[in-house]
């Protein structure tokens, strides 16, 4: 739809039509996991809305583009383009745009290992959301905030944001929001050695994910699943249960495979992360079998 918007306002002669379908096509682009060309798009949108003199499209488009180079590790360039989003909002006074980019610079400090400013940023993104009553934002906050919390071994704490985060969601029946916050959710409770209702919240969201047609969350929810038998088969083998311990891994295996192979095609950087998760349960594998054959 976005790539026949953009051929028709090209056909009629109308730039700012045509801005808003290159802004739109990049965000299609990046929700389909496609990053390299959200990226190349949003940036002819950045160029036609500058040549416009569109600020606020400028705003939004540099924005929505430095969160498609935080998603590529392409950490720098990111937050250059956050931080001139975040100027640019608060030129035009857009509080709600000011919000979002204190978000998105907070996620982006966050990735870099700045957990200080990242906690920082993000507080004030919490803050602005709310006194702009902006509930959706508010959600996508408070799921932030909990990341950094388990960054910060915060792990109670990032459990009950996330359960906010979670509510508010279903509320306002983003349903969307609440499949990510299911796949955080799990990985909260896996690290907490709660494997069984982990891997349920997996579930949940390996489902509604595939309904909505969100592979990268897809991926995600079989990459977890994954992980919490992986490490359900490490605490087994440690109590001497090696045959469970082995089923388990294989079931880690066949999970890990399935996600790898759906976030190779969309080629998202968590790619190389069950890649090499795979790579280490197959030495484990061959371990087992040569302690089985000795």
């Amino acid at each position: 739809m976005q790539t026949g918007a953009l051929a028709a306002s090209k056909e009629l002669g109308n730039p700012l039509a045509e801005a808003n379908a290159l802004a739109e096509l990049g965000l299609s682009h990046r929700l389909a996991g496609a990053l390299d060309d959200a990226a190349i798009t949003l940036r002819q949108a950045v160029e036609r809305y500058e040549a416009l003199d569109e600020p606020r499209g400028v705003a939004q488009a540099l924005n929505g583009l430095g969160v498609v180079l935080d998603a590529s590790r392409r950490r720098s360039a990111a937050k250059e383009h956050l931080e001139r989003a975040l100027h640019e909002f608060r030129c035009l006074g857009d509080r709600l745009g000011e919000a979002n980019a204190l978000h998105d610079l907070g996620v982006a400090e966050r990735f870099a290992g700045n957990v200080d400013q990242a906690d920082r940023l993000l507080g004030d993104a919490l803050a602005l959301y709310r006194a702009v009553d902006n509930s959706l934002g508010e959600a996508h906050a408070l799921t932030s905030l909990a990341a950094v919390q388990v960054r910060r071994g915060q792990l109670r704490s990032a459990a009950e944001t996330l359960r906010h985060a979670r509510a508010t969601y279903r509320e306002l029946g983003n349903r969307l929001g609440e499949a990510n916050t299911l796949n955080e959710l799990g990985n909260l409770l896996r690290l907490e050695g709660e494997y069984q209702p982990s891997a349920e919240l997996f579930e949940q969201a390996l489902g509604l994910n595939g309904e909505l047609g969100n592979r990268r969350g897809e991926g995600n929810a079989h990459a977890g699943l994954g992980r919490c038998a992986r490490d359900r088969a490490t605490e087994l083998a440690g109590m001497g249960q090696h045959a469970d311990a082995a089923r388990l891994v294989d079931q880690a295996v066949v999970s890990l495979r399935a996600g790898l192979a759906i976030l190779e095609i969309i080629g998202v950087p968590e790619a190389a992360t069950v890649t090499a998760e795979l790579a280490d349960l197959a030495r484990r594998q061959t371990g087992h079998a040569g302690s089985d054959t000795g």
